[in-house]
C-alpha cells in the first residue's frame, strides 16, 4: 500500500521541478506507489522522463547505489529523487558521496519505509513512515476471511 500521502508532493512543496523516481523492478508492491508518484508529477505539469524513472534490479543498498550512479551520470541530473525504499535511498546517498556531491545541497533524497538504518546513516535520510496501522487495519479482515489460505505446490 502506498504511503498517505506519497511524498513526491513534499519535494514539489520545496520547489523541486526536476524529480526522479527510484523504485523496484515491476514489483507489484511498488506499482501503486509508482503510479501515484507519476500522477503527482503529472498533476504538477512535470513529466517523468525515462532516464529519471529508474527501476533497481533488487531492493538493496548496492542496487540503489548502482541506480544512483546511473542517474548521476546522465546528461541532465535531477534536483531530487523519491526512492520507493530506504535501502535504495541509502545506496543513492553512497553514490552521491562517491561523486563528491552532497545530499540536500546537490540532490534532495527522500526514502520510504522509515527503516532503522535511515536513522543511523552518515547523512540523515528524509524518509516516509510506512502506514503500519493502516496496513494492519486492512490486513486483519482479509486474513480472517481466508483470502490467503495456504496452498501446496502443484495445486
Amino acid at each position: 500500500m502506498p504511503a498517505e500521502p506519497v511524498r513526491p508532493s513534499h519535494l514539489l512543496e520545496l520547489g523541486h521541478r526536476h524529480i526522479a523516481y527510484l523504485g523496484g523492478l515491476a514489483n507489484h508492491h511498488f506499482r501503486p506507489m509508482h503510479a501515484t508518484a507519476v500522477g503527482v508529477l503529472a498533476d504538477a505539469g512535470l513529466p517523468l522522463p525515462p532516464p529519471w524513472d529508474a527501476q533497481a534490479r533488487t531492493l538493496t543498498v548496492r542496487a540503489g547505489k548502482e541506480s544512483g550512479q546511473d542517474l548521476l551520470a546522465g546528461a541532465r541530473r535531477p534536483s531530487a529523487v523519491f526512492c520507493a525504499d530506504d535501502r535504495l535511498a541509502l545506496g543513492l546517498l553512497q553514490a552521491l558521496h562517491e561523486s563528491n556531491l552532497r545530499a540536500s545541497d546537490d540532490l534532495a533524497v527522500v526514502g520510504f519505509g522509515d527503516s532503522p538504518h535511515a536513522t543511523v546513516a552518515t547523512v540523515p535520510l528524509t524518509t516516509v513512515r510506512r502506514p503500519l496501522s493502516e496496513v494492519r487495519r486492512r490486513a486483519v479482515p482479509l486474513l480472517s476471511s481466508g483470502c490467503c489460505a495456504s496452498r501446496t505446490h502443484g495445486s
